[in-house]
């Protein structure tokens, strides 16, 4: 069977109802993937209106209430590197996989599960479109180094340990 898990295959389709054409969705019988979706992403997000778009591809993972999609994008004006919260190999890190499952976690607790996919597709395609759209700004402007005031998390064991401590203050 296809969907042994169609809650996934529910957020593949909302992350690729929130892209622009031309777009693409492919939903491959795997054990590791449902749903692969590439399209054009506009990358207005709050109160941030602009015509910029970029081209993005989204993995969508069966176990995708504990570890985030995976994104990449390709765009000629993207810096990589961790400063840039851009691989080597193009993929995004909008989110930290611990805040993504504890925040999955908890919508699922308090809302049906169809709320839930709206949250978590809303949430990727909200992050994105604001790291990107950072990223197109550093471009425009020649900016060579991540400005301080843009807030994301560290990276790796840092970026853990500060948003454990943000749950910390929270209490």
């Amino acid at each position: 069977m296809l969907f042994q898990r169609p809650e996934s295959y529910h957020l593949t389709t909302k992350i690729y109802s929130g892209l622009e054409e031309p777009k693409s969705l492919w939903l491959p019988n795997s054990k590791n993937s449902l749903g692969d979706v590439r399209g054009v992403l506009n990358l207005s997000y709050a109160d941030v209106i602009t015509k910029a778009n970029a081209e993005c591809f989204f993995r969508i993972s069966l176990d995708w209430m504990d570890t985030p999609p995976a994104v990449f994008c390709r765009e000629a004006w993207i810096k990589r590197g961790e400063d840039w919260h851009v691989s080597p190999g193009f993929q995004l890190c909008y989110v930290l996989d611990s805040e993504w499952h504890d925040n999955i976690k908890k919508f699922i607790s308090r809302c049906s599960l169809e709320e839930t996919e709206n949250i978590a597709a809303f949430w990727c395609l909200r992050n994105v479109r604001a790291l990107l759209y950072n990223h197109r700004q550093v471009f425009d402007l020649g900016i060579d180094r991540w400005p301080g005031k843009w807030a994301f998390w560290d990276h790796g064991d840092r970026g853990r340990e500060e948003y454990a401590a943000s749950k910390l203050k929270r209490r």
